[in-house]
């Protein structure tokens, strides 16, 4: 008997990420207002880049989880790449 995860997973995998994405966006505050304009744009890219990576990534892992239960046994598939 195959299982597909639940879909409230995605929302957790969100909730774990959420301590970088402040954290990157404190360092962007600050840098703002010290008038660091440089360092504060490349923080920036990093938070888009990151944003889009687990934008795309969140999903497809969500997608690739398969669980399977047997009459002795429990397997997990799963894995984005």
């Amino acid at each position: 008997m195959e299982f597909k995860s639940s879909n409230k997973l995605t929302l957790i995998y969100w909730l774990c990420s959420l301590w970088f994405i402040i954290s990157i966006i404190i360092i962007i505050i600050v840098l703002g207002v010290n008038g660091r304009f440089i360092p504060m744009s490349i923080f920036i890219g990093l938070l888009a880049i990151a944003l889009g990576i687990l934008n795309i990534w969140i999903p497809r892992f969500y997608r690739s989880i398969i669980l399977r239960l047997e009459s002795d046994h429990a397997y997990a598939k799963f894995g984005v790449w």
